[in-house]
C-alpha cells in the first residue's frame, strides 16, 4: 500500500493535511484530510501529514507500507534515526 501527503494553506490562515492511500494497481482505497485553523510551518505540517498517514495505517491493519511525501526535509528527518529536538523531530518520535 502506498501512503501520499500533501500539505497545502489557505489565504485564511488554515492549514490542509490531505492523505490518499492506494494499492498496488494505483486504485485508491482511501482518503482522509484534517484541517488546522492556524498556519503552520510547511515542515511542521509535512511531517503532521505523515504522522497521519501513518496513524491510518496502523489503524486499519496496514502492515506494508510506502509513504510518499514532496518534503525532503520530513522524508530525511523520518528515515534519519538521529535525535532532533524541533518540533518536527517531536513528531517524528511520536
Amino acid at each position: 500500500m502506498k501512503i501520499n501527503v500533501n500539505v497545502a494553506t489557505r489565504v485564511t490562515g488554515a492549514t490542509m493535511v490531505g492523505i490518499v492511500a492506494r494499492d498496488h494497481n494505483g486504485y485508491v482505497q482511501m482518503a482522509a484530510g484534517r484541517s488546522y485553523p492556524q498556519l503552520l510551518d510547511p515542515m511542521v505540517g509535512e511531517t503532521l501529514a505523515i504522522k497521519a498517514g501513518l496513524e491510518l495505517a496502523k489503524a486499519v491493519g496496514m502492515k506494508s507500507i510506502i509513504i510518499e511525501s514532496d518534503c525532503q526535509g520530513a522524508v530525511r528527518m523520518l528515515n534519519g534515526g538521529t535525535v532532533d529536538l524541533s518540533t518536527q523531530g517531536k513528531l517524528i518520535t511520536d
